[in-house]
């Protein structure tokens, strides 16, 4: 049931800009939006999302457990195996979620989802398992 009112919420989501969150934050609280941006993560301490457009002010980013998606656990990972020579300080994408307020009073991305991430995992070299195929035709 979870999933299905996390699905209908998603499909009702607005689309912002990020500056435009930034400075009317109150007009996008308890809704789900979603923000085109570039992710960064300042490790151990946590991750902020970006825009170029208001490069002086960025957003917080939580995680809303349990109502996430895979695609927001496994962000971290994701960004972190990139293996783009020299791995981008930021990484693009549209992260969806709702705004919230912390304990100290300010703003932050609860993230539900993220789409169009801008990641390059690494791929591993194919390993052959088993007998290797023969050079020679097979017999007739």
């Amino acid at each position: 049931m979870l999933g299905l009112v996390l699905a209908l919420a998603m499909q009702s989501q607005q689309q912002v800009s990020l500056c435009g969150v930034l400075k009317r934050p109150a007009d996008y609280r308890h809704r789900i939006i979603s923000i085109p941006a570039e992710i960064l993560l300042a490790l151990p301490h946590g991750a902020s999302l970006w825009d170029r457009d208001c490069p002086k002010t960025g957003l917080i980013l939580g995680i809303d457990l349990p109502n996430a998606d895979s695609s927001v656990t496994n962000l971290i990972s994701a960004i972190l195996n990139d293996c783009t020579d020299p791995r981008p300080d930021r990484v693009a994408g549209t992260f969806i979620g709702k705004l919230a307020y912390d304990a100290d009073g300010r703003i932050n991305l609860r993230l539900l989802s993220v789409k169009g991430l801008q990641a390059h995992p690494c791929t591993e070299p194919g390993i052959i398992t088993g007998p290797w195929p023969s050079a020679t035709p097979p017999k007739l």
